[in-house]
C-alpha cells in the first residue's frame, strides 16, 4: 500500500503540472544551430557548437513537472567531395527532482546537477569541443565540413498517459526507491520511457535543419 501511495502521489505531482504544457504546444522559434567551430584538441578534430530555441514553454514545462527530456545530436564530417568521414550521435538527458529541487544534466559518461534551470538549460544547449575524428585517419590534403542536426523530444497527452499508465501498472517491475528512508522517491526506466515519447513525436516540430558549416583545411584549424 505505501509503494502504491507513492507512486500515486508522484504521478499526481506530474500532471497537476504539465497538463497545461501538454494541452497547448508551447510558443517560440524553430531550433537552430549556431556558432558551429571546429578546432584541433589532442589530434583530434573536435566541434564546438551552440542550440538556440531548443527549450520551447512545452519542454520547459515537461521538464519542470519532474519528466525527463533527451536531447539527440547529430554530426557528420564530411570531406569537400561529400563522403561521409566520420558519424558521431550524442544522447542527453535533462531531467528534475521534484524532491531535491535540482536539475541533472545527463550524458553517457557525466552527470552534471545544478539548483537553476537557466544553468541546465545553458549545459543543454551547447557543444564544448566534443572529440570527432583523429587526423591520423585522414592521409589527404582536402578540405572537410561538418553537418549536424540537434533535437529535442516533446512528449503528448497521449504519451503521458500511456506512461502514466505503465507507472501505476502493478505489474511493471522496474523501479528504483531511493531508500527505505525516502521511499516515496523513485525513478522510472528511461529507456521504457523514452520509447514512448520517441515514437510518435512530429519531428519537424523539436528538430533543427541540417547546418553545414563552411568548408576548412586540417592546416587552417586552431589549436
Amino acid at each position: 500500500m505505501r509503494r502504491v501511495a507513492n507512486r500515486l502521489l508522484f504521478v499526481l505531482v506530474v500532471f497537476s503540472q504539465i497538463k497545461p504544457a501538454l494541452a497547448f504546444p508551447g510558443g517560440g522559434e524553430k531550433i537552430r544551430i549556431e556558432h558551429v567551430t571546429p578546432r584541433l584538441v589532442n589530434r583530434h578534430i573536435a566541434v564546438s557548437a551552440e542550440f538556440a530555441n531548443l527549450f520551447s514553454d512545452k519542454i520547459v514545462s515537461t521538464i519542470r513537472s519532474g519528466l525527463r527530456s533527451v536531447i539527440q545530436i547529430e554530426i557528420q564530417l564530411r570531406s569537400d567531395l561529400q563522403k561521409e568521414l566520420f558519424h558521431k550521435r550524442i544522447l542527453r538527458t535533462i531531467s528534475y527532482d521534484i524532491w531535491e529541487q535540482r536539475y541533472a544534466v545527463s550524458s553517457a559518461d557525466t552527470t552534471l546537477f545544478v539548483t537553476a534551470f537557466d544553468e541546465a538549460k545553458r549545459l543543454g544547449s551547447r557543444l564544448d569541443d566534443e572529440s570527432l575524428m583523429p587526423i591520423e585517419e585522414w592521409n589527404g590534403s582536402g578540405k572537410f565540413f561538418i553537418r549536424m542536426k540537434v533535437g529535442i523530444n516533446p512528449i503528448s497527452t497521449r504519451q503521458a498517459e500511456r506512461a502514466s499508465d505503465w507507472l501505476l501498472d502493478p505489474n511493471q517491475e522496474q523501479e528504483y526507491l531511493a531508500s527505505e528512508n525516502r521511499s516515496s522517491t523513485f525513478e522510472v526506466n528511461l529507456n521504457r520511457l523514452v520509447s514512448f515519447f520517441i515514437s510518435s513525436r512530429k519531428q519537424s516540430d523539436y528538430i533543427s535543419d541540417w547546418f553545414v558549416s563552411p568548408a576548412f583545411r586540417i592546416s587552417d584549424l586552431p589549436k
